[in-house]
């Protein structure tokens, strides 16, 4: 988290008060932009519940970013939500992990890890959005695009090869 901090401040050659107070609204950003446009199966969870006939909804999990799927199952087949009876279910989505700003100075995440371009390019965005350097934030998205194309190629491959579930499609 700090040397990300810090390379963003070298990028943009400032340590201005009001600019190092918003670093961490930069990285946050950069996170979600990164969240919302790439599947990793890492983000994948699943999480199972009851719903009742008392209860109209379900609560989704605190970490809830988007569903995959939520499968009914009683006696052991899938079937229709009916509320009039009591089924158990499993809800499979994709979640928020925490973010790299969470931590200490020294902590890392599996993006700043694995997808340090990614996280570094869409903070370096947010920045120069935020100075105003418009010529800079345009270099920057380019560079955060790539790294995304990047980081999709790696998710693309996880888990198609040896992955077999009739709910997960498979990537030939």
């Amino acid at each position: 988290y700090a040397t990300l901090k810090t390379a963003i401040q070298d990028f943009c050659e400032t340590t201005e008060t009001t600019f190092d107070n918003n670093l961490a609204v930069f990285i946050k950003e950069a996170e979600e932009r990164i969240l919302k446009n790439v599947n990793m199966p890492l983000f994948r969870k699943n999480v199972t519940g009851t719903a009742t006939a008392d209860s109209t909804y379900l609560s989704s999990p605190s970490d809830f970013l988007a569903p995959y799927s939520l499968a009914v199952i009683s006696s052991n087949t899938y079937e229709y939500l009916l509320l009039s009876t009591n089924y158990t279910f499993e809800l499979h989505y994709k979640y928020r992990p925490a973010s790299l700003t969470a931590g200490a100075s020294s902590g890392t995440t599996w993006l700043s890890t694995n997808a340090p371009d990614a996280i570094l390019y869409g903070s370096l965005v947010e920045a120069a959005n935020f100075l105003k350097i418009p010529e800079e934030s345009a270099a920057y998205e380019q560079r955060f695009k790539e790294a995304l194309v990047n980081l999709n190629r790696v998710g693309d491959g996880y888990g198609v090869e040896d992955e077999y579930r009739h709910d997960v499609p498979r990537m030939a």
